[in-house]
Formats: structure tokens, sequence, C-alpha cells
């Protein structure tokens, strides 16, 4: 049986408390690359 998580009244709440989970899982940014030396900086 499926449960649906509770809805937040306040969406910024939402997005804190879904920070909070990511920061805790990965504490630091992975390492990548740059495109400083691309030559192209399309968007």
């Amino acid at each position: 049986m499926a449960h649906r998580p509770p809805t937040a009244d306040d969406p910024f709440k939402a997005l804190e408390d879904l920070m909070v989970v990511v920061e805790a899982l990965w504490p630091t940014w992975p390492t990548r690359e740059t495109f400083q030396d691309s030559g192209k900086m399309l968007l």
C-alpha cells in the first residue's frame, strides 16, 4: 500500500528539509573539471 508524504504548507521549508538530507548524504561537492579551456561557452 502506497503512502503519500505529508504536504508542506511552506514550500521553502520543504526545500530546506530536502537540502538537509542532501547535505547529510553528500557533505562535499565532487570535484569536476571546468569548461575554462574548452574554447566555447554555449548556452
